[in-house]
């Protein structure tokens, strides 16, 4: 009797989580049609940031391993990101001046 809880338990989660995805993709249609570029980024970076905060709570909070790996990620993507942005006159100087 234990067994066929269990299957029907995962029946129900895979059912469920099927509809939440369907949802998610639904709400994000939406969101393209009705919203302005700058509400979208807003959009994606809580997204990226709520991601980041919910894999670090499990690595910390809950299996208790203290690990800088989340912190070396998010440093090499903002190091990355600000090189992209400078223009190449700036990236010239700064590859000039840096190792000084």
């Amino acid at each position: 009797m234990m067994g066929m809880e269990k299957k029907l338990s995962a029946k129900a989660n895979f059912f469920l989580t099927v509809i939440f995805v369907i949802f998610v993709i639904f709400l994000l249609h939406l969101a393209n049609v009705y919203m302005n570029a700058y509400q979208l980024k807003i959009l994606n970076l809580m997204a990226i940031y709520g991601i980041m905060a919910v894999s670090l709570n499990l690595i910390n909070g809950i299996t208790g391993i203290f690990s800088l790996g989340h912190a070396g990620f998010i440093l090499v993507g903002a190091y990355t990101a600000a090189l992209l942005t400078l223009t190449p006159e700036q990236k010239e100087i700064s590859f000039i001046i840096e190792p000084i």
